[in-house]
């Protein structure tokens, strides 16, 4: 049986799907209800109520078979045969707390710190997210004002709240035409002074503008709140309670950790990420992020559209849409994922206990992850151990080992 049937997913005609949505969008009164789009309160309810796994990977991850875990090792073999010709440098493929494949190209391996871009900004999020619950900053309804003194005499600017900087609608200017703004940022003598001399062009809280900018206000707020700098607060507060181990992370002109980009882990360490918030923050039993803060961070803001056509939103420096909009697929899960360009992603799906990791150098094709991720969603057959299937094990070995000559032609 395949993933579908034994999902038991509605498969609708395209004409009975718009029918049922049609009946949903009107019967909801004053709150319609679309399920195309990424559910907030679906996710977090999922998030709330996910079982712990039988062990935890501090001191490193444990591998089963795909089939113990309810996973198809041929249909995964179609995933790692997808991501080959992108550029993909490693990947790690996680189902209820066991590695059920992974890999690496030709010059990396699991132990490889790997630049993972904008994923850092996920991890700037989740030490706001420790500091609050820290009591060192009161809430994120506090202002740019409140942190720098000298944006007093503007009093559209000075009223930023730090949520604002963290959903991507500051309302400062930013521009990412071929990164122009943050390579204008990196090339001046202060970062802070730069970002923060960048005119007002819409009003707080409504244009959405991605921002580097933001992310390393954050990192500056955050010092400011602890003393100390943002890595430093993250080695003992999050690297060291998952196990995670010499991570590297770069630093503006001045020595505060940039909060937008710069950090170096493993994929392995980037799945722990995932499994932290597929776990509402929680560790062998313990409250690395405050439960309250994870729901924050992975709901939505405001309904918006990929350029795929599915339907998601931001969070807090947090990405969420929906799998897929495509009837046919049947694929209708909700996944969060911390994102980084040309391909790094930390993919969570909790309808599915399922994290996957992946860092590349793919500049060609941006949405290229979020398409592979499909393909392994698909390999899924149950939540309970199915079949042994060696020849598709045998398979699936084939596929990992082309990957680490193919995966960067």
């Amino acid at each position: 049986m395949n993933h579908l049937t034994i999902k038991k997913r509605r498969m609708l005609s395209t004409a009975a799907y718009c029918s049922a949505l049609a009946l949903l969008l009107t019967a909801c009164g004053d709150k319609p209800v679309d399920p195309r789009f990424y559910n907030n309160a679906a996710v977090v309810k999922k998030v709330s109520s996910a079982k712990a796994p039988d062990y935890w990977p501090t001191a490193g991850w444990k591998t089963t078979t795909p089939e113990q875990q309810g996973m198809n090792p041929q249909a995964l073999a179609q995933f790692v045969d997808g991501l080959n010709g992108n550029n993909v440098h490693s990947f790690v493929v996680v189902r209820n707390g066991y590695i059920v494949a992974e890999g690496y190209n030709s010059m990396v391996d699991a132990n490889t710190k790997q630049e993972v871009k904008s994923v850092t900004k996920s991890i700037t999020s989740a030490m706001i997210g420790v500091a609050v619950g820290d009591k060192k900053i009161s809430g994120v309804d506090k202002t740019v004002g409140d942190y720098f003194p000298d944006t007093a005499a503007d009093s559209v600017k000075s009223h930023i709240t730090l949520a604002q900087l963290m959903i991507m609608r500051s309302g400062l200017a930013w521009d990412n035409t071929r990164e122009k703004a943050t390579y204008e940022m990196m090339a001046s003598p202060s970062w802070e002074q730069y970002i923060l001399s960048q005119p007002m062009v819409s009003q707080p809280g409504t244009g959405y503008n991605y921002s580097n900018g933001n992310a390393h206000l954050m990192s500056i707020v955050l010092e400011k709140s602890t003393g100390e700098k943002l890595q430093n607060y993250a080695e003992t507060r999050l690297f060291t309670p998952l196990g995670i181990k010499d991570a590297s992370w770069e630093q503006d002109p001045q020595g505060h950790t940039n909060g937008a980009f710069g950090l170096k882990l493993t994929v392995r360490d980037m799945a722990k990420i995932g499994l932290l918030y597929l776990q509402d923050g929680k560790w062998s039993g313990k409250e690395v992020i405050p439960k309250k803060w994870v729901e924050q961070t992975i709901s939505k803001d405001k309904d918006r559209q990929y350029d795929d056509g599915t339907l998601g939103g931001y969070g807090y420096f947090w990405w969420m849409k929906k799998l897929s909009t495509q009837v046919e697929e049947g694929l209708d899960s909700d996944v969060f994922y911390a994102n980084g360009s040309e391909g790094q992603r930390i993919f969570v799906i909790p309808e599915e206990n399922l994290i996957v990791a992946m860092t590349s150098n793919n500049t060609k094709e941006e949405l290229m992850p979020e398409k592979q991720l499909i393909s392994a969603v698909k390999a899924i057959e149950s939540n309970k151990a199915v079949k042994s299937d060696p020849a598709g094990t045998e398979n699936l070995n084939k596929s990992i080992q082309a990957f680490k000559v193919t995966a960067d032609k």
